[in-house]
């Protein structure tokens, strides 16, 4: 299922309990902490949703194969890197958060993009499409 896009869809997008035992998205519960973290913004495209995540304290990296649209994101995203999703250029749960908006209509091996999205951040990852 698709919703359109939000600030408040970007929110509610990955729930997780907080460490206070409050059930929160990441995004509003970085928001309040302020702590520094690592987003990555896979399949980011033009960076359009860079700078909701970068509001709530995130530092974003931007994913995506196509330089054209990374040429764009540059102006939005704290660092772009073209690469595939199916094998991302990072350690093992070196990421806080992975967000992806929209990307799984243009990626052909959906099964191998889940492993890396599931290998790159530090906690588990619930994905809402």
């Amino acid at each position: 299922m698709t919703f359109p896009f939000s600030s408040a869809y970007l929110h509610s997008l990955v729930a997780l309990s907080s460490p206070d035992g409050d059930f929160k998205s990441p995004l509003t519960y970085r928001k309040a902490t302020r702590r520094p973290g690592l987003c990555l913004d896979l399949a980011c495209g033009a960076g359009r949703y860079a700078s909701t995540i970068a509001d709530t304290g995130y530092s974003v990296i931007g994913v995506n194969l196509s330089s054209d649209q990374l040429r764009i994101a540059q102006k939005r995203v704290d660092d772009i890197i073209f690469a595939d999703a199916t094998l991302l250029p990072f350690a093992n749960n070196s990421m806080d958060l992975v967000v992806g908006m929209y990307f799984h209509t243009d990626i052909e091996d959906l099964s191998s993009v889940m492993t890396q999205v599931h290998r790159v951040p530090a906690m588990d990852v619930t994905l809402c499409t």
